[in-house]
C-alpha cells in the first residue's frame, strides 16, 4: 500500500488500503490494529486528493486522525 502510494500508483494503493481495513476490522466493527487502518485511511485519502475528490480526502484524513491511538508509554 505505501510502496504503491509513494510510487505514485494510486490505484494499486486504495485497492490495498482497502484490503487492510477490510482484514484490520472484526466482525462486529472492531478495529483490530487501529494503527494500520488509519495508515490505510490516510492512503486512501492521499489517493483521493490525486485526483480531486477533495472531501473524501477530508473526509478520510480527519477518520484517521481521529483513530484511537496511542503511544508505546501509554501501552507499558
Amino acid at each position: 500500500m505505501d510502496a504503491y502510494r509513494l510510487l505514485g500508483d494510486d490505484e494499486r494503493a486504495a485497492t490495498h488500503a482497502r484490503s487492510v481495513i477490510h482484514i484490520s476490522t472484526g466482525p462486529d466493527g472492531t478495529e483490530i490494529s487501529p494503527m494500520r487502518v488509519a495508515e490505510a485511511r490516510l492512503t486512501l485519502g492521499v489517493a483521493a486528493a490525486r485526483t480531486g475528490e477533495i472531501e473524501e480526502a477530508i473526509g478520510m484524513g480527519t477518520k484517521a486522525l481521529e483513530a484511537n491511538r496511542k503511544s508505546l508509554l501509554s501501552l507499558l
